[in-house]
């Protein structure tokens, strides 16, 4: 179970680590995506700067360049149209045509038809207008009357619009002059949030290397008010940083336990702390002022070069960092040792006749030169000092964090009344800028507004009504002038058609080819019949004609004469024409040009902007989901953690247990030893006793002064006060000194007192050890007494259940009958026994024995059953359990199975009649030319084969059981299997 919730914990790890990441890279890319758009809007702005700083300059210089020669485009363009309005003029009058206002050549009368529709125009435009402002005069005057009946109502929102209006504008300036920018606000509680976090990872660390290296944490109460703390300045292992990290594990055994040792200023703190500091662990203190250690001189080091190179050995010391008032305790703790490149240049170097000093190799082997060595592999394990150094980082970084984090909270504080008043103001200029539109808008829909639009409709349109009849009857009297000019001609030009008429007719006459003799009569005849107004008619006629040469002559040669005037003018200002017109063209295509760039880029950068604005919402969407999958993975790994602890928790006990038990086992052999021992030391007593009384004896007859002075021995203040002492102790302590005595003469162990930090800490370590394991065995008491209270409760409990399905059961067997299960006489709980008591017609039987066989089958079956139906199983296997028992019993067997276990499935094996008859489904098996036949059959009361059969074994064939099976013996005639 243990393993099957770990996997479960690490999959939802892993698949919300997937998640987050997935989000994170959804996050990213958008991030990038938005970076590059943000990029291509910057580009697209400048550009879009760039270009308009340049049309604007292009701009400037046409408007330089058209005040300085646009005078002579202007000229030129005007020559230009009046010599090609004046060659128009010249071809229509050869043509006998005229020209219209674009120049262009028309005939008079279409020229006329023009003249006279744009008149008819006119006239109707004229007319609309005069009939409009006779609308409009009388009904600007009424809604000024309406108006002026809603001007107390008007003039109150007008008012409040105004009072609005200078309340926004004052909120604005507000604003303005506060200067606060809200991103500020938001980057600095961004960055706030972003080490908080970080500061809660690395301190989780930190307390997680606290908690596995406890003596590298030294903790104390200020030992008297006013305590200078300084005067501390903590473990060794704390107040060095390694130089190079692959010395870290000889620099770790050459300081051995005294980089657990505390250092302190003066002896006076130290005593201070080991009296008053409440101190949770035993120390070594290093009191800075008393302590003083001893550095190898110059002359090893410069043989130890000398033997394996200066590159493979160094001083200890000078592979450490710390600082100088701490020289005294660094030079105690690594002043004399050697650290080596290899355990061989580490072994040469220590046991050197010249050297003789300790030497650890970077593999961690300690060489002394009194012939101890140790050491050995360290495995994976890693370098207590290389994680110290990652640990002290972190403590720095912290350090780092929590300045970082004060600048950032006064940054805050001091952004906090500005922010707040920011608030406030932009709380106040949205209220205030609600009412004002609310009241704009009202005043949009109000009555007073819509008659001010509509007189100020109306007013506008007035003029421009006014314009038009104006400017349309001057236009009007224009048209009419033209009109009258063209009838005139027109007049002429019929006058010049008649005569033109006569002068072919004369040639006709004068062609003897015509029958002129017969037009001549024609026209004769034609004339006779005019009237007198064809007659005045042929007097203006021959007016006319007169006329009209001349008028054509004149036209012609004014004609002539402005052309050739256009010409002079345009031929005198070609040059300077051409050139300011190249030098206008020119500019005015760039400027051109240039407007399509920026109308180009302004339409990208509007498809930029809108991809950013989808980017925004994305990426809400995007960090929304991110948060998601973090807090997600974050509770997962919660969770990992919680079950890990719980598995430390839980090895770490049965480590305890398992321990404790070894102790006691130890501890009961040893208490064996010891009595064994004692019994061997009474034995020697009595037998010490009898030798030192014949002793006794004997040098009472070998001195005689022992009878003398034997009234003195064991007298305090004598010489034979022998109070506290005997023969054997005296021995002992002879012995004993002298033992020591030869061993000091032999060798004397130098290395005592590196070795005593080292086992202060295993004496330390023991205590913890003893604490816990007695911590230990109360948890385990108490749990064993709530595990024997629970176990008495399910004994109960059980007892209950089963002595009440025993009954049933039995019962139900064989009827008539009460079976029960109770404690023995003078008990009072089934902890202390149960007997199986059975009762006929309520008469209770004192023993079983008073049972027959089969009652007593009976009996055993319904205890088992009953003891299965405490906690049934899906399914049952019976195997002939009614073969002892008559056919009633058996009937009673099935009913019961059917009665009491409606929650699982028997398969019984069964050669009685009795037991089919409760059976779901019969299977039978039988022998067909040497091949196993079975058939299947359903709610049957009897079942005849022909052959009995022995279960062998079960298939499984189309959801459906078959049994199969092999003669049991001949004879029977009855099938032996049912399932239930």
């Amino acid at each position: 179970k243990t393993g099957k919730e770990k996997k479960e914990i690490e999959d939802r790890i892993k698949n919300a680590m997937a998640a987050l990441t997935a989000a994170e890279a959804d996050h990213d890319a958008m991030r990038d995506k938005g970076k590059e758009t943000r990029t291509a809007i910057d580009r697209k702005t400048k550009s879009i700067q760039s270009d308009r700083s340049e049309l604007e300059k292009k701009c400037q210089e046409l408007r330089k360049l058209e005040t300085e020669i646009g005078g002579e485009e202007k000229l030129g363009r005007e020559a230009e149209e009046a010599v090609r309005r004046a060659r128009n003029k010249m071809e229509a009058l050869a043509k006998g045509m005229i020209t219209d206002e674009d120049g262009q050549a028309v005939t008079l009368d279409a020229q006329l038809t023009a003249q006279r529709s744009a008149l008819s125009a006119l006239e109707t435009k004229i007319k609309t207008a005069q009939m409009r402002l006779k609308q409009l005069e009388p009904l600007l005057a009424k809604k000024k009357d309406e108006l002026t009946s809603l001007t107390s109502q008007t003039d109150l929102e007008e008012r409040k619009r105004s009072n609005l209006e200078q309340q926004v504008r004052s909120i604005e300036a507000k604003l303005s002059k506060l200067n606060f920018n809200e991103e500020t606000g938001n980057q600095i509680a961004n960055e706030r949030r972003t080490l908080t976090a970080e500061r809660s990872t690395l301190t989780d660390a930190v307390m997680d290397f606290d908690a596995r290296n406890p003596y590298l944490k030294f903790d104390y109460s200020d030992p008297y008010p006013n305590f200078d703390r300084r005067l501390v300045n903590g473990v060794v292992a704390k107040l060095f940083r390694i130089r190079d990290f692959r010395f870290a594990t000889a620099l770790e055994v050459a300081g051995g336990g005294a980089l657990y040792n505390v250092i302190v200023q003066n002896a006076q703190t130290g005593r201070d702390l080991l009296k008053s500091g409440n101190l949770k662990h035993r120390v070594t203190i290093l009191p800075l002022d008393k302590i003083e250690g001893r550095v190898l001189d110059g002359r090893k080091l410069q043989r130890a070069q000398d033997l394996v190179g200066k590159e493979n050995v160094f001083i200890a010391k000078d592979l450490i960092e710390y600082a100088p008032e701490l020289e005294p305790a660094m030079r105690h703790v690594f002043g004399n040792v050697f650290i080596c490149t290899s355990d061989n240049d580490a072994k040469r170097v220590t046991f050197d006749g010249q050297i003789n000093a300790r030497s650890v190799s970077l593999a961690g082997s300690d060489f002394n030169p009194g012939g101890v060595l140790t050491g050995g592999s360290r495995g994976n394990k890693t370098s207590l000092l290389a994680s110290l150094d990652t640990t002290l980082n972190n403590i720095e970084r912290i350090a780092e964090i929590d300045s970082s984090l004060h600048q950032l909270e006064d940054k805050l504080k001091k952004l906090a009344p500005i922010q707040q008043q920011y608030i406030e103001l932009i709380g106040e200029h949205g209220q205030c800028t609600r009412r004002l539109q609310d009241i704009k808008d009202n005043m949009k829909h109000s009555a007073a507004q819509i008659l001010r639009n509509e007189i100020a409709d109306i007013e506008s349109e007035i003029p421009q009504y006014r314009n038009t009849v104006e400017s349309g009857n001057m236009e009007r009297k224009k048209l009419e002038e033209k009109i009258d000019v063209l009838n005139e001609r027109k007049k002429n030009e019929k006058v010049f058609q008649v005569f033109m008429t006569f002068f072919y007719l004369l040639i006709d006459e004068q062609n003897p080819c015509n029958n002129f003799q017969q037009k001549t009569k024609k026209l004769k005849k034609n004339q006779a019949k005019q009237n007198e107004a064809t007659f005045a008619k042929s007097k203006a006629l021959k007016r006319h004609l007169l006329i009209l040469p001349k008028t054509q002559e004149k036209e012609k040669k004014e004609a002539q004469k402005d052309l050739n005037t256009a010409e002079k003018e345009l031929a005198s200002l070609k040059s300077s024409f051409e050139k300011a017109r190249v030098s206008l063209e020119t500019l005015r295509e760039e400027i051109a040009s240039l407007q399509k760039t920026i109308a180009e880029d302004e339409e990208e950068l509007a498809v930029f902007l809108k991809e950013t604005k989808q980017g925004v919402e994305q990426m809400t969407v995007l960090e929304g989901n991110v948060a998601k999958a973090k807090e997600r993975a974050e509770e997962a790994k919660k969770e990992m953690k919680k079950f890990t602890e719980m598995m430390r928790e839980r090895d770490a006990y049965m480590r305890s247990v398992v321990e404790t038990v070894n102790e006691l086992k130890k501890s009961l052999k040893e208490s064996d030893l010891k009595k064994e021992q004692l019994q061997k030391d009474i034995q020697d007593m009595k037998k010490n006793v009898d030798d030192c009384a014949r002793r006794a004896a004997r040098l009472e007859k070998q001195h005689s002064w022992i009878m003398e002075e034997k009234h003195h021995f064991g007298q305090i203040g004598t010489t034979y006060d022998f109070t506290d002492y005997s023969i054997q102790k005296g021995q002992k302590e002879l012995d004993d000194r002298t033992a020591r005595k030869h061993a000091l003469e032999r060798s004397i162990n130098a290395k005592a007192m590196n070795m005593l930090g080292t086992a202060e800490e295993q004496c330390r370590q023991l205590e913890a050890k003893m604490e816990q394991l007695m911590n230990d065995k109360a948890k385990l008491l108490d749990a064993i007494e709530k595990l024997d209270i629970k176990k008495r409760n399910e004994i109960i409990k059980a007892h209950e259940k089963v002595n009440r399905d025993f009954g049933n059961i039995f019962s139900t067997l064989l009827p008539g009958t009460s079976a029960k299960l109770e404690p023995p006489a003078g008990a009072t709980s089934a902890l202390c026994g149960l007997e199986v008591k059975v009762a006929f017609r309520d008469k209770w039987k004192d023993s079983l024995g008073e049972l027959s066989g089969g009652q007593r089958s009976l009996v055993a079956l319904s205890l088992v059953l009953a003891m299965l139906k405490f906690k049934p199983a899906p399914i049952y296997i019976l195997d002939e359990v009614d073969a002892a028992l008559d056919l009633s019993h058996t009937q009673n067997i099935g009913a019961m199975i059917k009665t009491h276990f409606k929650e699982s499935q028997f398969i019984i094996v069964s050669l009685k009649d009795g037991m089919f008859n409760h059976a779901n489904v019969l299977f039978k098996t039988r022998f067909v030319d040497g091949t196993s036949t079975v058939i299947r059959t359903e709610n049957k009361d009897q079942w005849i084969i022909d052959e009995p059969m022995e279960i062998r074994g079960i298939e499984k064939e189309n959801d459906s059981q078959y049994i199969f099976g092999e003669e049991l013996r001949k004879g029977s005639k009855k099938f032996e299997s049912i399932s239930i």
